[in-house]
């Protein structure tokens, strides 16, 4: 097995951003996450995710060059349309303006429209915390889970983020609503291997 680099991932990940018309300051930004969500363990939304940000981008699911607009604002509260530009940069974004709007009125609440995949949730609980501020995050997501006794997808799992720091190192709990994330449903198809617990039906007959 062959181990790359975070610097030589970051760098790779970086020029094929660039070579997609981004500029290097957010093509640099981009690559950090992709490439540090993969390094602390989340592949799922790092490296795994790129060749799909990359179609995402080709299709214009992803406008490249949009930035977030602040729409509606009253003390610390914001309500920002996202005109559909790449998620991770929305997210961390809003979640600087959070922290920011917090340490002046001591409680803040960013609401975005119209973004993308915020990639990693927790993240952005870690940029809360290591700021000094407890955080509470969440987001919907495409339909991929079944309502009960049904057989196609209706629910969304939609992540939830709780961050809060401590003097002993903060603490972030990053989860989805269902059994199992769907990005660590889909390492294991990728892998090749079962769940550590049953977590569904497959369509193989049973033994």
């Amino acid at each position: 097995m062959r181990y790359l680099s975070f610097d030589e991932v970051k760098s790779t990940l970086g020029r094929a951003l660039g070579a997609a018309g981004f500029d290097p300051q957010r093509a640099g930004q981009l690559a950090d996450v992709f490439a540090r969500n993969t390094l602390e363990g989340v592949a799922s939304h790092g490296v795994n995710r790129f060749p799909r940000f990359l179609a995402d981008l080709e299709r214009g699911v992803i406008d490249r060059d949009a930035r977030p607009e602040t729409v509606a604002a009253l003390g610390g509260m914001e309500v920002w349309d996202g005109h559909f530009g790449p998620g991770p940069l929305i997210a961390g974004a809003a979640m600087d303006r959070a922290i920011a709007l917090c340490h002046t009125h001591g409680i803040a609440c960013v609401a975005v429209r119209n973004a993308n995949h915020w990639l990693r949730p927790g993240r952005y609980g870690w940029q809360a915390a290591e700021a000094g501020v407890a955080a509470l995050l969440f987001t919907n997501t495409s339909p991929n889970m079944p309502a009960w006794g049904a057989q196609d997808a209706r629910l969304g799992n939609n992540p939830l983020v709780l961050a809060i720091p401590r003097e002993k190192g903060p603490v972030v709990v990053d989860l989805a609503m269902s059994q199992f994330a769907y990005g660590k449903l889909e390492l294991a198809s990728l892998a090749g291997e079962p769940l550590p617990i049953p977590g569904g039906y497959d369509r193989a007959p049973a033994r």
